[in-house]
């Protein structure tokens, strides 16, 4: 029998939303796997690549990204909504 290994890339649609808190700049950033329609909300751009940093590393070996602090995981098809 033929075993299936799993894909050599990861495919994510990313979204930037560019905010002001507190009179600074930064960036709020919607990440969503286009085939499983998780999705995932960032509060800044280190979150995301922490996650990023995490997928990459546990990709292949059958672990999950779990949810870590600046970082919503959204489930299923979310609004747009923050």
């Amino acid at each position: 029998m033929h075993k299936h290994s799993p894909p050599s890339y990861l495919s994510f649609l990313l979204r930037l939303y560019r905010v002001h808190e507190e009179g600074k700049p930064g960036w709020r950033v919607f990440l969503e796997e286009p085939i499983s329609g998780e999705q995932y909300r960032f509060n800044d751009l280190e979150s995301l690549f922490e996650f990023l940093r995490r997928a990459t590393a546990t990709h292949g070996e059958g672990k999950s990204y779990d949810s870590d602090e600046g970082e919503v995981h959204c489930g299923g098809h979310d609004s747009d909504d923050w």
